[in-house]
């Protein structure tokens, strides 16, 4: 049997007959999956949306903060500056694991939905809706809080009649406008008339053998999540990727956690609101894994960058 390669055969061919009896391994067929979520997760915006979530363009997000030590970088990333793909982008396999924890997230926000009926409205998913039509549930009106308007899951759409269990849960979204902050929660809770921050989590076996307390690079995120939504408690759930069991963690918001975040999103801010840039951090082993490193070495104004003045150079 001729061996099937990249530069012998078109996708059509990899189907063979011949041997069937016998198992052949092909990479052809995987090959071409991974050419294409790579290509298509990194660069293209609208499967990125779909997948990960709306895009926040203007504001930071949460998940950013928690580990951010830069303001520069933080600058860079607001100004949608150049930075260098084989750092920046992830590899297929990486997006199949963001993909296989946001099918989880997904998953398990349905069973908390179907806790309303079960519970007899004791225990509701509250949040933003969507339905197939395109109506939408729970949105914060213009100049006013998010959480005024959380709902949980309607019985049924208002616009189309649907049956409510078709709609989509788009979570609750915080928003601090005086840090540029924008994020949205996996899910918040009304229970025995309280609320609480649902956070989950999809780790693999390892990791969850050996877990007692949420990781800590977690927990400045979550804090941000209090800070915004208003509400001071947390239930985590992890899932075992390969088993599912779950296992719950409850925290409660501490300032401290945040107290460098927000110290440093306000110098951000400040730099954003001047259009100035930071100044860059002289530290090899931060800067080396950086992305934006070969852009900032270059001595680009604010202006500049937010102008893009730099496409000229490359006759773009």
């Amino acid at each position: 049997m001729k061996v099937l390669t990249k530069s012998n055969v078109q996708f059509e061919n990899i189907f063979v007959k011949d041997n069937i009896d016998k198992s052949n391994k092909s990479m052809l067929l995987t090959d071409l999956l991974d050419e294409y979520i790579y290509e298509t997760y990194n660069k293209s915006e609208d499967h990125r949306n779909d997948a990960y979530g709306e895009k926040l363009e203007r504001y930071f997000h949460p998940s950013q903060l928690g580990k951010a030590f830069c303001a520069r970088k933080l600058v860079y990333e607001f100004l949608e500056a150049p930075f260098n793909e084989d750092l920046k982008f992830y590899s297929a396999l990486t997006h199949r694991v963001f993909h296989n924890g946001a099918y989880t997230h997904k998953r398990i926000q349905s069973y908390l939905a179907d806790l309303d009926s079960f519970t007899k409205g004791k225990c509701k998913l509250i949040g933003r809706w969507r339905c197939v039509c395109g109506a939408v549930y729970g949105y914060a009106k213009e100049g006013k809080k998010e959480n005024e308007f959380w709902v949980p899951r309607p019985k049924k759409c208002k616009k189309c009649g649907v049956d409510g269990r078709a709609m989509e849960y788009k979570e609750a979204g915080i928003f601090l406008p005086d840090l540029r902050i924008k994020g949205k929660m996996d899910g918040v809770l009304e229970w025995k008339d309280e609320q609480w921050i649902i956070e989950i989590k999809s780790i693999n076996q390892y990791q969850f053998q050996s877990l007692k307390n949420p990781p800590d690079y977690y927990i400045p995120q979550s804090d941000i999540y209090m800070m915004g939504s208003g509400i001071h408690k947390v239930i985590w759930l992890f899932e075992d990727k390969s088993s599912q069991n779950i296992r719950e963690f409850i925290t409660f918001h501490n300032i401290k956690n945040i107290e460098s975040i927000i110290k440093l999103l306000v110098k951000v801010n400040k730099c954003i609101d001047e259009k100035k840039l930071p100044k860059r951090i002289e530290d090899k082993k931060l800067c080396k894994p950086c992305e934006y490193r070969g852009f900032c070495a270059n001595e680009y104004t604010y202006e500049f960058i937010e102008k893009k003045k730099y496409l000229d150079e490359v006759g773009l």
